[in-house]
């Protein structure tokens, strides 16, 4: 029973393999990145920017090094103890 289930699993798999589904433009690398560097840091995140976040902690090293959060303002009156004006 269990080499026939695996035959056809084999089989099916080898059926989709040259035919993937093709993935929404909305859930694409390059579209997560934007959105995740188009983040404003200042206001309450949107459910939108939470999986985005995720989508973010879920992606392989090389892929964290093209990212870049552009955007980033500290409260005036009491910023973070690491945050240095002017870097980016």
């Amino acid at each position: 029973v269990t080499r026939a289930s695996n035959e056809i699993q084999k089989r099916q798999l080898e059926r989709r393999l040259p035919n993937p589904p093709k993935t929404p433009k909305h859930f694409s690398l390059e579209e997560g990145l934007r959105r995740i560097q188009n983040i404003n840091t200042t206001k309450i995140p949107t459910m939108q920017d939470l999986a985005d976040v995720i989508m973010m902690l879920s992606m392989r090293p090389a892929e964290v090094a093209t990212l870049c959060i552009i955007h980033y303002e500290p409260g005036e009156s009491n910023p973070p103890e690491w945050f240095k004006p002017g870097y980016s």
